[in-house]
Protein backbone atom coordinates (compact mmCIF):
# COMPACT_ATOMS: atom_id res chain seq x y z
CA UNK A 1 0.00 0.00 0.00
CA UNK A 2 1.16 3.20 -0.85
CA UNK A 3 0.77 5.97 1.59
CA UNK A 4 0.43 9.71 0.40
CA UNK A 5 -1.29 13.04 1.07
CA UNK A 6 -1.44 13.66 -2.76
CA UNK A 7 -3.98 13.23 -5.11
CA UNK A 8 -2.42 12.02 -7.93
CA UNK A 9 0.55 9.38 -7.81
CA UNK A 10 2.50 9.08 -10.44
CA UNK A 11 2.73 6.14 -12.26
CA UNK A 12 -0.46 4.77 -10.51
CA UNK A 13 -4.09 4.51 -11.74
CA UNK A 14 -5.97 6.02 -8.27
CA UNK A 15 -9.46 5.19 -7.30
CA UNK A 16 -11.02 6.94 -4.58
CA UNK A 17 -13.33 4.86 -2.28
CA UNK A 18 -13.60 7.00 0.08
CA UNK A 19 -12.61 9.32 3.36
CA UNK A 20 -10.73 7.54 5.93
CA UNK A 21 -9.87 9.03 9.69
CA UNK A 22 -7.04 8.18 12.43
CA UNK A 23 -7.47 10.45 15.29
CA UNK A 24 -5.80 10.23 18.58
CA UNK A 25 -5.60 12.32 21.78
CA UNK A 26 -2.36 11.56 24.25
CA UNK A 27 -1.25 13.38 27.01
CA UNK A 28 1.82 13.17 29.68
CA UNK A 29 1.76 12.41 33.30
CA UNK A 30 2.21 15.24 36.11
CA UNK A 31 5.89 14.32 36.09
CA UNK A 32 6.93 15.30 32.68
CA UNK A 33 4.49 18.12 32.39
CA UNK A 34 6.05 19.81 35.49
CA UNK A 35 9.66 19.01 33.60
CA UNK A 36 8.37 20.47 30.62
CA UNK A 37 7.18 23.53 32.55
CA UNK A 38 10.59 24.21 34.12
CA UNK A 39 11.60 23.70 30.50
CA UNK A 40 9.64 27.10 29.90
CA UNK A 41 12.00 29.19 31.73
CA UNK A 42 14.68 28.36 29.99
CA UNK A 43 13.83 27.90 26.41
CA UNK A 44 14.71 25.20 23.90
CA UNK A 45 13.28 21.87 22.61
CA UNK A 46 10.72 19.90 24.48
CA UNK A 47 11.83 16.54 24.01
CA UNK A 48 9.25 14.49 25.82
CA UNK A 49 6.36 16.47 23.65
CA UNK A 50 8.06 15.72 20.63
CA UNK A 51 8.16 11.92 21.17
CA UNK A 52 4.31 12.68 22.31
CA UNK A 53 3.84 13.97 19.06
CA UNK A 54 5.71 11.15 16.87
CA UNK A 55 3.76 9.07 19.01
CA UNK A 56 0.61 10.27 18.10
CA UNK A 57 0.90 10.76 14.51
CA UNK A 58 2.05 7.05 14.16
CA UNK A 59 -0.48 5.83 15.83
CA UNK A 60 -3.05 7.83 13.61
CA UNK A 61 -1.40 6.48 10.31
CA UNK A 62 -1.86 2.89 11.27
CA UNK A 63 -5.23 3.66 12.15
CA UNK A 64 -5.90 5.39 8.79
CA UNK A 65 -3.99 2.48 7.08
CA UNK A 66 -6.10 0.07 8.56
CA UNK A 67 -9.59 1.54 7.57
CA UNK A 68 -8.22 2.38 4.30
CA UNK A 69 -7.16 -1.82 3.64
CA UNK A 70 -10.51 -2.79 5.11
CA UNK A 71 -12.68 -0.15 2.69
CA UNK A 72 -10.88 -1.33 0.18
CA UNK A 73 -11.82 -5.09 1.12
CA UNK A 74 -15.09 -4.36 1.06
CA UNK A 75 -15.31 -2.61 -2.44
CA UNK A 76 -13.81 -5.82 -3.79
CA UNK A 77 -16.79 -7.76 -2.29
CA UNK A 78 -19.15 -5.47 -3.99
CA UNK A 79 -17.28 -5.60 -7.10
CA UNK A 80 -17.27 -9.89 -6.97
CA UNK A 81 -21.02 -9.29 -6.30
CA UNK A 82 -21.81 -7.50 -9.24
CA UNK A 83 -19.56 -9.14 -11.62
CA UNK A 84 -21.29 -12.22 -10.52
CA UNK A 85 -24.85 -11.09 -11.24
CA UNK A 86 -23.69 -9.24 -14.46
CA UNK A 87 -21.82 -12.69 -15.79
CA UNK A 88 -23.29 -13.99 -18.76
CA UNK A 89 -26.07 -16.58 -18.26
CA UNK A 90 -24.01 -19.44 -19.52
CA UNK A 91 -21.44 -18.65 -17.59
CA UNK A 92 -23.53 -18.74 -14.03
CA UNK A 93 -25.90 -21.82 -14.99
CA UNK A 94 -22.34 -23.87 -15.82
CA UNK A 95 -21.19 -22.51 -12.07
CA UNK A 96 -25.10 -23.73 -10.47
CA UNK A 97 -24.30 -27.24 -12.77
CA UNK A 98 -21.62 -27.56 -11.08
CA UNK A 99 -22.98 -27.02 -7.46
CA UNK A 100 -25.54 -29.24 -7.94
CA UNK A 101 -23.22 -32.08 -9.52
CA UNK A 102 -21.26 -31.57 -5.87
CA UNK A 103 -24.33 -32.02 -3.61
CA UNK A 104 -25.60 -34.91 -5.59
CA UNK A 105 -22.60 -36.42 -5.47
CA UNK A 106 -22.17 -36.05 -1.97
CA UNK A 107 -25.62 -37.43 -1.15
CA UNK A 108 -25.01 -40.62 -3.58
CA UNK A 109 -21.24 -41.35 -1.52
CA UNK A 110 -23.73 -41.82 1.83
CA UNK A 111 -23.55 -45.46 2.12
CA UNK A 112 -26.52 -47.42 4.24
CA UNK A 113 -25.82 -48.58 7.53
CA UNK A 114 -23.56 -45.68 8.38
CA UNK A 115 -25.21 -42.50 10.06
CA UNK A 116 -26.60 -40.92 7.44
CA UNK A 117 -28.52 -44.12 6.13
CA UNK A 118 -31.50 -41.35 6.50
CA UNK A 119 -33.19 -39.07 4.04
CA UNK A 120 -30.63 -35.97 3.90
CA UNK A 121 -31.69 -32.79 5.33
CA UNK A 122 -34.13 -30.72 3.51
CA UNK A 123 -33.37 -26.94 2.29
CA UNK A 124 -34.80 -23.99 4.55
CA UNK A 125 -37.71 -25.81 5.30
CA UNK A 126 -40.95 -23.91 6.93
CA UNK A 127 -40.96 -23.11 10.20
CA UNK A 128 -43.93 -24.47 12.70
CA UNK A 129 -46.65 -22.06 13.76
CA UNK A 130 -46.37 -23.33 17.14
CA UNK A 131 -43.26 -22.44 19.27
CA UNK A 132 -43.05 -25.02 21.18
CA UNK A 133 -42.94 -28.24 19.26
CA UNK A 134 -40.59 -28.93 16.97
CA UNK A 135 -41.42 -29.78 13.47
CA UNK A 136 -41.36 -33.74 11.98
CA UNK A 137 -41.06 -32.82 8.80
CA UNK A 138 -42.25 -35.41 5.90
CA UNK A 139 -41.84 -35.93 1.92
CA UNK A 140 -39.17 -35.62 -0.60
CA UNK A 141 -35.81 -34.93 0.57
CA UNK A 142 -34.04 -31.91 -0.88
CA UNK A 143 -30.58 -31.71 -1.93
CA UNK A 144 -28.09 -31.09 0.48
CA UNK A 145 -25.11 -29.11 0.53
CA UNK A 146 -21.95 -31.08 0.68
CA UNK A 147 -20.78 -29.18 3.99
CA UNK A 148 -23.96 -29.96 5.68
CA UNK A 149 -23.23 -33.85 4.84
CA UNK A 150 -19.44 -33.74 5.92
CA UNK A 151 -20.79 -32.20 9.60
CA UNK A 152 -23.64 -34.57 9.74
CA UNK A 153 -20.86 -37.57 9.80
CA UNK A 154 -19.20 -36.03 12.63
CA UNK A 155 -22.27 -34.44 14.90
CA UNK A 156 -24.99 -37.33 13.56
CA UNK A 157 -28.48 -35.72 14.70
CA UNK A 158 -27.32 -32.75 17.06
CA UNK A 159 -28.49 -29.64 17.12
CA UNK A 160 -26.88 -27.59 13.71
CA UNK A 161 -27.06 -23.70 13.22
CA UNK A 162 -27.39 -22.24 9.57
CA UNK A 163 -27.69 -19.65 7.91
CA UNK A 164 -30.39 -19.07 5.45
CA UNK A 165 -31.56 -16.36 2.87
CA UNK A 166 -35.22 -15.20 1.91
CA UNK A 167 -36.00 -14.11 -1.59
CA UNK A 168 -38.51 -11.91 -1.91
CA UNK A 169 -38.96 -11.14 -5.28
CA UNK A 170 -41.64 -8.44 -6.89
CA UNK A 171 -41.69 -7.55 -10.25
CA UNK A 172 -43.04 -4.47 -12.36
CA UNK A 173 -46.48 -4.90 -11.92
CA UNK A 174 -45.91 -6.12 -8.30
CA UNK A 175 -46.37 -9.74 -8.67
CA UNK A 176 -44.41 -11.99 -6.66
CA UNK A 177 -42.40 -14.86 -7.24
CA UNK A 178 -43.80 -18.60 -5.61
CA UNK A 179 -42.80 -21.59 -5.67
CA UNK A 180 -44.71 -25.13 -4.66
CA UNK A 181 -41.87 -27.05 -2.54
CA UNK A 182 -42.21 -30.43 -3.22
CA UNK A 183 -40.83 -31.31 0.25
CA UNK A 184 -44.00 -29.63 2.27
CA UNK A 185 -46.81 -29.45 -0.94
CA UNK A 186 -47.08 -25.71 0.20
CA UNK A 187 -46.04 -22.44 -1.87
CA UNK A 188 -43.17 -20.43 -0.72
CA UNK A 189 -40.90 -17.56 -1.22
CA UNK A 190 -37.51 -18.58 -2.42
CA UNK A 191 -35.54 -20.20 0.58
CA UNK A 192 -31.98 -21.64 0.34
CA UNK A 193 -28.65 -22.17 2.90
CA UNK A 194 -26.30 -20.06 2.76
CA UNK A 195 -22.45 -21.92 2.08
CA UNK A 196 -19.48 -21.51 3.63
CA UNK A 197 -17.86 -17.84 2.41
CA UNK A 198 -21.38 -17.47 0.17
CA UNK A 199 -22.49 -14.13 0.25
CA UNK A 200 -26.06 -14.07 1.60
CA UNK A 201 -26.89 -11.63 -1.83
CA UNK A 202 -25.19 -13.87 -4.08
CA UNK A 203 -27.15 -17.22 -2.10
CA UNK A 204 -30.43 -15.21 -3.64
CA UNK A 205 -29.63 -14.70 -7.29
CA UNK A 206 -28.41 -18.59 -7.05
CA UNK A 207 -31.16 -20.05 -5.22
CA UNK A 208 -34.04 -18.29 -7.68
CA UNK A 209 -32.22 -19.27 -10.94
CA UNK A 210 -31.61 -22.70 -9.23
CA UNK A 211 -35.69 -23.22 -8.38
CA UNK A 212 -37.15 -21.21 -10.57
CA UNK A 213 -34.91 -20.04 -13.71
CA UNK A 214 -35.52 -16.43 -13.40
CA UNK A 215 -32.60 -13.94 -13.11
CA UNK A 216 -32.95 -11.53 -9.93
CA UNK A 217 -30.97 -8.64 -8.48
CA UNK A 218 -31.14 -8.08 -4.82
CA UNK A 219 -32.34 -4.70 -3.79
CA UNK A 220 -32.21 -4.19 0.22
CA UNK A 221 -32.41 -6.31 3.31
CA UNK A 222 -35.75 -6.03 4.48
CA UNK A 223 -35.00 -8.13 7.92
CA UNK A 224 -32.72 -10.25 10.03
CA UNK A 225 -34.55 -12.74 12.28
CA UNK A 226 -33.17 -15.87 14.14
CA UNK A 227 -35.68 -18.69 14.12
CA UNK A 228 -37.52 -19.46 17.79
CA UNK A 229 -38.01 -23.04 16.90
CA UNK A 230 -35.87 -26.25 16.29
CA UNK A 231 -36.72 -28.37 13.64
CA UNK A 232 -36.61 -32.01 13.47
CA UNK A 233 -37.03 -33.67 10.32
CA UNK A 234 -37.74 -37.04 9.79
CA UNK A 235 -34.79 -38.50 9.69
CA UNK A 236 -33.96 -37.22 13.37
CA UNK A 237 -31.78 -34.44 11.83
CA UNK A 238 -32.27 -31.30 14.26
CA UNK A 239 -31.77 -27.78 12.85
CA UNK A 240 -32.31 -24.30 14.01
CA UNK A 241 -31.72 -21.19 11.36
CA UNK A 242 -30.72 -17.50 11.06
CA UNK A 243 -32.81 -15.44 8.43
CA UNK A 244 -31.83 -13.06 6.14
CA UNK A 245 -35.15 -11.33 4.14
CA UNK A 246 -33.98 -9.27 1.02
CA UNK A 247 -36.25 -7.82 -1.59
CA UNK A 248 -35.45 -8.89 -4.77
CA UNK A 249 -36.37 -7.74 -8.64
CA UNK A 250 -35.96 -9.17 -11.70
CA UNK A 251 -32.66 -8.38 -13.80
CA UNK A 252 -33.57 -5.93 -16.75
CA UNK A 253 -31.26 -8.31 -19.12
CA UNK A 254 -32.12 -11.42 -17.35
CA UNK A 255 -34.83 -14.44 -18.05
CA UNK A 256 -38.33 -13.27 -15.99
CA UNK A 257 -40.34 -16.24 -17.11
CA UNK A 258 -40.38 -18.92 -13.70
CA UNK A 259 -39.81 -22.46 -14.78
CA UNK A 260 -39.54 -25.64 -12.58
CA UNK A 261 -35.74 -25.47 -12.51
CA UNK A 262 -34.99 -28.48 -10.04
CA UNK A 263 -36.65 -31.21 -8.00
CA UNK A 264 -37.16 -28.44 -5.05
CA UNK A 265 -40.28 -27.14 -7.01
CA UNK A 266 -43.14 -29.06 -8.15
CA UNK A 267 -44.59 -25.16 -9.74
CA UNK A 268 -43.35 -22.19 -9.39
CA UNK A 269 -45.13 -18.39 -10.77
CA UNK A 270 -45.92 -14.77 -10.21
CA UNK A 271 -48.92 -14.09 -8.13
CA UNK A 272 -50.69 -10.78 -7.62
CA UNK A 273 -50.53 -9.79 -4.24
CA UNK A 274 -54.27 -10.66 -3.36
CA UNK A 275 -54.25 -13.83 -5.50
CA UNK A 276 -51.82 -16.12 -3.69
CA UNK A 277 -51.68 -19.26 -4.62
CA UNK A 278 -52.93 -21.72 -1.07
CA UNK A 279 -51.66 -23.49 0.87
CA UNK A 280 -49.33 -21.08 1.83
CA UNK A 281 -46.69 -21.45 4.17
CA UNK A 282 -46.34 -20.35 7.54
CA UNK A 283 -43.13 -19.03 7.34
CA UNK A 284 -44.09 -17.19 3.71
CA UNK A 285 -47.01 -15.34 5.58
CA UNK A 286 -45.19 -13.93 8.12
CA UNK A 287 -42.12 -12.93 5.46
CA UNK A 288 -44.73 -11.32 3.58
CA UNK A 289 -45.69 -9.12 6.39
CA UNK A 290 -42.47 -8.49 7.40
CA UNK A 291 -41.93 -6.64 3.71
CA UNK A 292 -45.25 -5.08 4.04
CA UNK A 293 -44.32 -3.58 7.26
CA UNK A 294 -40.57 -2.79 5.37
CA UNK A 295 -42.40 -0.64 2.66
CA UNK A 296 -44.53 1.00 5.26
CA UNK A 297 -41.70 2.30 6.97
CA UNK A 298 -39.35 3.55 3.86
CA UNK A 299 -42.28 4.75 2.43
CA UNK A 300 -42.11 7.27 5.99
CA UNK A 301 -38.66 7.85 5.12
CA UNK A 302 -37.04 4.97 7.29
CA UNK A 303 -35.73 2.31 5.37
CA UNK A 304 -34.36 0.48 8.49
CA UNK A 305 -33.56 -3.23 7.94
CA UNK A 306 -35.82 -4.30 10.62
CA UNK A 307 -34.21 -6.32 13.81
CA UNK A 308 -36.01 -8.29 16.25
CA UNK A 309 -35.36 -4.83 18.49
CA UNK A 310 -37.56 -3.13 16.43
CA UNK A 311 -39.95 -5.50 15.21
CA UNK A 312 -41.48 -4.85 18.61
Amino acid sequence: MIVTSADVVPGQNVQVLGLVRGNIVTSRHIGRDMMAGMKELVGGEIKSYTEMTDQARTVAEGRMIAEARASRRRCRGCHALLERLHQPRHHRDARIRHRREVRVAAVRSVKSGSVRNAPPTPLHPDCPPNRRAARHLEGTPMSTPEFITNLRAKIDNDPLWLTGITAYVEDAQGRILLGKRADTGQWALIYGIVEPAEEPADTCVREALEETGVDIEPVCLVSVKSSPYMVTYANGDQCQYMDLLFLCCPREDGNAQPRVADDESLEVGWFAPDALPQPLATSTRSRLELVQRFKQNAAQGNPACLFASNLI
